[in-house]
């Protein structure tokens, strides 16, 4: 993953590039380590795909904020991953921007 998509979302936290890769290394010698990186990386994504989602639409979070009833640091907070969001929750948000969910099979 790119730096400047992990700035977009933590710009406040200073990164030491090096302790991470070690970190990451440990942490994939384990089924259970690898497993919750790839929770978090699909997380990631799915957060990040909202983010870009809203923006392609050309809506700020304070609009959006207007259109759905939820509050403009709720929908920051889905966005970043500063909360556990529930299923009605992300589905208003993803309503006041044009989007719905899909649910598909893995391939794997």
């Amino acid at each position: 993953m790119k730096n400047i998509e992990r700035e977009l979302f933590m710009p406040f936290v200073e990164r030491n590039k090096e302790k991470e890769e070690k970190i990451l290394n440990e942490l994939l010698k384990t089924p259970e380590g690898k497993r919750a990186h790839e929770e978090y990386e699909a997380e990631y994504s799915f957060r990040k795909a909202l983010y870009k989602a809203r923006k392609n639409r050309d809506i700020s979070q304070k609009q959006l904020s207007e259109i759905t009833g939820l509050s403009q640091q709720m929908i920051s907070r889905i966005e970043t991953g500063w909360c556990d969001t529930k299923v009605g929750t992300l589905l208003k948000y993803l309503n006041g921007i044009g989007y719905s969910i899909k649910v598909v099979k893995n391939e794997n």
